[in-house]
């Protein structure tokens, strides 16, 4: 674990010259000075104990197997306290529960496994309410099919269609045996800042023709 570490020393005119005054020519205060030091706890969760003066703040955890040189991205955990600020690249992350489309029987079933639809051509909606005035960088949909086709829709309720934000489909050889995707699709930037007094978002998902497809984890990332 990384942490950073802060302290106190006594700053002299030997770091400051204008600690030394000029009518006398000589050093009239000694300050505090405020330091930063990057350190690593190894083997452990735990933040060790914390000297007098001092204190630690935890920023991320480094997970590297052994005898590994490098430290890739994904074995980086941010553990950065979070201000309450919006700015910057978010995610969010909704639970693939899909609604039928039209007045039929929903073809996709929930459960805390994901969404599961073994219907050919099943075709399920996902409502995702989005903070207002963000800009849309992705979606992310995790799950395993053979055949899956994904659509994001903006909805204009005074007009009689919607907007695409993306049309993506996943196919891994046609046949029913399913496979791991990991899907990020990108959002078509002449639409994609986030305008909740004009439209609504919905996640059109759509098994293929011969699939059994499961949905684990739909993520939009975004910025503001």
């Amino acid at each position: 674990m990384s942490t950073w570490t802060s302290g106190s020393g006594k700053l002299r005119s030997t770091e400051d010259s204008n600690l030394i005054n000029p009518a006398i020519g000589v050093e009239t205060c000694v300050r505090v000075k405020r330091d930063l030091a990057l350190r690593v706890a190894e083997g452990t969760r735990t933040l060790p104990a914390v000297p007098a003066g001092h204190s630690f703040v935890p920023l991320a955890e480094l997970t590297r197997s052994v005898g590994q040189t490098d430290i890739t991205a994904g074995q980086i955990s941010d553990l950065r306290p979070k201000l309450f600020n919006l700015r910057g690249a978010r995610s969010l992350a909704f639970a693939p529960a899909f609604f039928a489309d039209g007045s039929g029987a929903n073809p996709w079933s929930f459960s805390v496994s994901g969404a599961l639809c073994t219907v050919a051509n099943g075709v399920g909606l996902l409502p995702l309410p989005l903070p207002d005035g963000a800009t849309l960088l992705s979606v992310r949909i995790q799950g395993t099919s053979a055949e899956v086709h994904f659509v994001l829709h903006r909805l204009d309720p005074p007009a009689p269609g919607s907007n695409q934000l993306f049309n993506e489909s996943f196919v891994a050889g046609g046949g029913s045996g399913g496979v791991f995707f990991d899907r990020v699709c990108p959002v078509a930037t002449q639409f994609n800042v986030v305008d909740n007094s004009r439209h609504s978002y919905v996640l059109r998902v759509q098994n293929g023709s011969t699939a059994i497809t499961q949905i684990s984890r739909v993520t939009v990332n975004y910025r503001y």
